[in-house]
C-alpha cells in the first residue's frame, strides 16, 4: 500500500513539472517513503525556509567571446518588468500567507500529537482551528499565484503548483493522523511540508531570476 502511495504522489508531481495536473485516487495521497529522515514537526513550526540561490547556465546566445560563460538563465524585456514585479509580490504573499497557516497547524499538530500519547486533548475549539487551516492548504491550489503568473514565467509557476500539491497532501496526511493515530501518516506530513518549503523557495528565486538578470 505504501509503494501505491508514493506512486501516487511521483505521479502528482512529475506531471505538474510537465504541464499536466493530475488528482490521485484518494487512497493514494501520502508520502512516507519520499520522507527520509526529517525533523520532528516542532522543527517546521519556524517555516519561513531558506532562500535557495538561483540556478546559473550557459547563455551561448548573442554572448561575446570575452564575456563570461556564466549568466542568468532569464531576462525579460522592460515592457514586462511591471508584470513581473506584480507576481513576485504575488509569489512573495503565497509564500508569507501559508509560512502563518503552517506555523499555527504545526501548534495544534502539537497538541494533537500529545493527545496520541494521552498527554491533554484537543478542545472543540482547537480541532474546528486545525480543520480550519487544514482546508486552507488543501485550497492553496486555487490561489491567484499559481495560475497567474505573466508570460514568460511558466516554470516559475510549475514550482508553485508543486508546493500547492505538496501542501493539500500534507493536509490529507494530518486529516488521517487524526482519524488513526498512524505516526506514519505525520511522516508523512512532515516530508510533505519540507517538499512545499523548497518548492516556493525555488519559485521566488525563479521569479528573482526573471527580473534581476546578472546581466540585463
Amino acid at each position: 500500500m505504501r509503494k501505491l502511495v508514493l506512486l501516487g504522489v511521483a505521479i502528482t508531481l512529475i506531471a505538474l513539472l510537465f504541464g499536466q495536473r493530475v488528482v490521485t485516487p484518494e487512497g493514494e495521497r501520502s508520502a512516507s517513503e519520499l520522507r527520509g529522515d526529517t525533523a520532528a514537526v516542532e522543527d517546521h513550526s519556524d517555516a519561513g525556509g531558506g532562500d535557495v540561490d538561483g540556478e546559473l547556465s550557459v547563455n551561448d546566445e548573442g554572448r561575446h567571446a570575452d564575456e563570461p560563460a556564466l549568466v542568468r538563465r532569464h531576462s525579460v524585456s522592460r515592457g514586462s518588468k511591471a508584470e513581473g514585479h506584480a507576481y513576485e509580490e504575488a509569489v512573495d504573499s503565497f509564500e508569507d500567507s501559508y509560512r502563518d497557516t503552517i506555523y499555527e497547524t504545526n501548534l495544534l499538530v502539537h497538541a494533537l500529537v500529545m493527545e496520541s500519547r494521552g498527554d491533554g486533548r484537543l478542545t472543540e475549539g482547537e480541532a474546528k482551528d486545525l480543520y480550519a487551516h487544514l482546508s486552507d492548504m488543501e485550497a492553496a491550489y486555487e490561489s491567484e499565484a499559481i495560475e497567474g503568473y505573466p508570460e514568460g514565467y511558466e516554470d516559475c509557476g510549475q514550482n508553485l503548483r508543486v508546493a500547492a500539491v505538496s501542501l493539500g497532501l500534507a493536509a490529507d496526511s494530518i486529516r488521517r493522523f487524526y482519524a488513526t493515530a498512524d505516526a506514519e501518516y505525520l511522516k508523512d506530513y512532515q516530508a510533505l511540508i519540507g517538499m512545499y518549503l523548497q518548492a516556493v523557495s525555488d519559485a521566488e528565486s525563479c521569479v528573482s531570476d526573471h527580473l534581476y538578470p546578472a546581466y540585463p
